[in-house]
């Protein structure tokens, strides 16, 4: 189905998955903003929009604090990729994918925070990951209020997934530089 109009009425659902960055794969800019528009819709009222995202800044960043000499040459030939690029200014970055070329959207934390907001969503967490499998993960924020909301209407699954201890707390800076893959949980 296609994500930009999703064949479901008003309200259908509890939660909504797009799994894997799948969202990345969206383009133009404006088909992502509708994907969000159309998950608020099919959601009711609270529920769980979880997605996950690449963050090209992240994919970088992470090679300045590593001590990693093959880190480094990964993300030179990442930034090289970008060398002609001119739908990086939209958000969207050159990934290599075995063989194949990708153009993934890959914009930073706070990009995708306006939009979620801008598409009348509240945040409940975002999460950062070196990469996956990987379960060390560090989070941006817990929305307590939003938690409340959930746990009020029978939806104490939301809790299990926002739990973060205070040590895990990040500001937004360190997830933009130093997380390639950020994990978002927001609510409609």
């Amino acid at each position: 189905m296609n994500a930009t109009e999703l064949a479901f009425p008003e309200a259908t659902f509890d939660a909504v998955i797009f799994s894997f960055n799948g969202i990345d794969c969206v383009f133009p800019q404006s088909d992502r903003l509708k994907v969000f528009a159309e998950v608020r819709r099919v959601l009711r009222p609270g529920g769980v929009f979880y997605y996950s995202s690449h963050n090209g800044i992240g994919h970088v960043g992470r090679a300045c604090v590593s001590m990693s000499l093959s880190m480094w040459l990964r993300s030179i030939r990442f930034l090289a990729r970008q060398l002609g690029n001119r739908q990086i200014r939209t958000g969207y970055w050159v990934y290599w994918e075995g063989s194949e070329e990708l153009l993934m959207y890959a914009s930073s934390p706070g990009v995708n925070l306006r939009s979620l907001e801008t598409s009348g969503f509240t945040l409940g967490a975002v999460r950062g990951l070196y990469r996956y499998p990987q379960a060390t993960s560090v989070s941006l924020k817990r929305n307590e209020e939003a938690l409340d909301r959930e746990m009020a209407s029978g939806q104490g699954s939301a809790r299990d997934l926002l739990k973060a201890s205070p040590q895990t707390n990040v500001k937004l800076s360190r997830l933009t530089w130093f997380y390639p893959h950020i994990q978002y949980v927001v609510f409609a």
